[in-house]
């Protein structure tokens, strides 16, 4: 896995190929959420609506478009 790099005092910054995010994280914690959920596992949770095929890279926002939409 990956190690993240501190660019500034307590700020990650995404080193994936080809990654396009130009921001940085506070924490290491959210720069790894950001590699699972957008270079390692996208698409990964699938909404279990009969008939919606939305595809999202996060439960909580799977969930969050479950509780809205349906």
């Amino acid at each position: 896995m990956l190690r993240p790099r501190v660019y500034r005092t307590g700020l990650y910054r995404c080193e994936w190929r080809a990654c396009k995010y130009p921001g940085e994280f506070s924490r290491e914690a959210e720069l790894m959420r950001h590699i699972r959920s957008k270079h390692v596992c996208p698409g990964l949770y699938e909404c279990p609506e009969e008939n919606c095929r939305r595809m999202f890279n996060r439960k909580d926002n799977m969930m969050e478009h479950f509780r809205r939409m349906h």
